[in-house]
């Protein structure tokens, strides 16, 4: 009998757990380590499309997911006063399902498959940095051997700098701060409520309404990283509600469970090197204008695994797997950085077109 590859992951995320479940299945054993003492994705909304649902249903997690999300039929976007810009509409006979949630709403039934499977998932492991031949290191100085390490961490991308790829990176001129707020009735939105709105001031300001599941609303106040009341943390409520002032009912709930963003665009020569790899956020890195960044990050680990199960040595399969993965992930990357720095005059444009909606309507490697 065969001996049984193994696989070291750094990062119990989206990604993550995506390829433990995929390896798993396909008959890896597998080790993912997370550095948080706890289990769970934190932050706030998240959208998923129909490429990130084939992939969820591949991996049994599909009705759970699609049980308690939100499906947005209705993207507008408004000026501060509520006047219409635009409005566009996606059909489920399209392939244009446009669901949105919380992180933990998507994250609970990713990481119970993969224990369910057989996956080890750690909390409290974290990761110093992995070595091409096949080695994850952690922080306590321990060296784990596996036929492959993969590096989903992240915005903490201890395995990818220790892997030495070269990298450009573009900081956007913008940021936003997140936060999630209970839905209630009447926050100024009259009928619209469950529609997921962008709202343009002339003072360059935004704020985007996404409701996730029934109970919450994922908020971000967007602006350029030069106007310094507008990124303060704690927001101040009063100055969003100069900006947006029939949003007032909804501004003034916000919380102080706050988190930043300064949009960036990440690219490597190659999401790879020996017996080593990276997934998502940590490979291709990109502003979430177009709602792409988790349906790319999961896609791209199950056609990971699938690679894996096709060639016959590990590095093939990495080569394999870029070649058939990259171009999408980074025609993607493009149109949400060209829109992460879009001027009031691009607004009227419409945003869902053939080219954006091309990777939510991909078919993924590995679901029929």
């Amino acid at each position: 009998m065969s001996r049984r590859l193994h696989a070291e992951i750094a990062g119990a995320g989206f990604a993550g757990l995506t390829v433990a479940s995929a390896l798993v299945q396909r008959g890896w054993s597998v080790c993912a380590h997370e550095q948080n003492s706890v289990l769970r994705e934190f932050g706030g909304g998240i959208f998923m499309w129909d490429q990130g649902l084939r992939v969820l249903a591949a991996l049994g997690a599909y009705d759970t997911v699609l049980a308690g999300s939100h499906r947005a039929r209705i993207f507008e976007m408004r000026t501060e006063r509520n006047a219409p810009i635009l409005s566009e509409h996606f059909s489920a006979a399209d392939g244009m399902r446009m669901l949105t949630m919380t992180r933990q709403h998507l994250y609970a039934p990713l990481l119970r498959p993969a224990c369910r499977a057989g996956a080890e998932v750690r909390p409290d492991s974290a990761v110093a940095g992995a070595i091409p031949k096949g080695e994850l290191i952690l922080v306590d100085g321990t060296r784990l051997a596996a036929d492959l390490v993969v590096g989903c961490d992240g915005v903490i991308p201890r395995v990818r700098e220790s892997l030495g790829l070269l990298c450009d990176k573009w900081r956007s001129s913008e940021g936003a701060i997140r936060i999630m707020v209970p839905r209630r009735a009447l926050d100024g939105l009259a009928d619209d409520a469950d529609h997921a709105i962008e709202y343009l001031a002339a003072d360059g300001r935004r704020v985007l309404y996404v409701p996730c599941e029934a109970d919450f609303v994922n908020v971000s106040l967007g602006s350029k990283v030069d106007d310094a009341g507008a990124m303060a943390i704690p927001a101040r409520k009063e100055l969003w509600i100069t900006s947006f002032p029939d949003l007032a009912p909804l501004l003034g709930r916000i919380g102080e469970e706050e988190l930043y963003d300064r949009y960036e665009t990440i690219k490597f020569e190659r999401w790879s090197r020996g017996c080593a790899s990276l997934i998502g956020d940590a490979a291709h890195g990109m502003p979430p204008s177009l709602g792409q960044g988790a349906g790319c990050a999961i896609m791209n680990a199950l056609g990971l695994a699938v690679a894996l199960r096709e060639c016959a040595d590990v590095k093939t399969a990495l080569e394999t797997w870029e070649c058939r993965e990259r171009p999408l992930a980074e025609h993607t990357q493009d149109l949400a950085r060209r829109h992460g720095e879009r001027s009031l005059g691009f607004e009227s444009r419409k945003r869902w077109t053939e080219d954006s909606v091309r990777t939510a309507l991909h078919v993924p490697t590995g679901p029929a």
